[in-house]
């Protein structure tokens, strides 16, 4: 139910609210560390906080604890988003930052909270830099 109401949450925060315009630094330095960081420092109150991050060469692969609405049990859940499939990377700001990740097919996969616009913008540095290596 939580997801749910997150999600259209963020379906009315993106129809009411245009992107920020940011040109992303393709040349990031530790791309993978600064993935992992930044999605341990979301605040837990916006979204479930994974507790094991795992970033390679090709995917980012999360492990996440979540409730179960049909059974109410606590279930892991595994995430894993690889770099060759993201398609768009949106950025917005409500009263907290956030970047959307969507697929080729502008399908939603995750999204990254941040209170600070300098973490929100190097994630999406290291994405675009992880991005760009999977294109060499």
């Amino acid at each position: 139910m939580k997801k749910t109401i997150v999600l259209l949450f963020c379906v009315v925060l993106c129809a009411c609210r245009p992107t920020i315009a940011y040109q992303p630094n393709t040349n990031a330095i530790d791309p993978a560390k600064t993935i992992q960081r930044i999605i341990r420092l979301q605040p837990p109150a916006w979204t479930t906080v994974p507790y094991e991050i795992s970033v390679t060469e090709d995917c980012i692969q999360m492990k996440l604890t979540e409730k179960n609405r049909k059974t109410k049990s606590v279930d892991d859940i595994s995430k894993t988003i690889c770099f060759e499939n993201i398609g768009k990377i949106n950025f917005y700001k409500y009263d907290i930052y956030y970047v959307e990740i969507y697929d080729r097919l502008n399908i939603w996969m995750y999204t990254v909270y941040s209170f600070d616009e300098g973490n929100a913008k190097s994630f999406m540095d290291a994405l675009y830099t992880m991005m760009k290596s999977q294109k060499k």
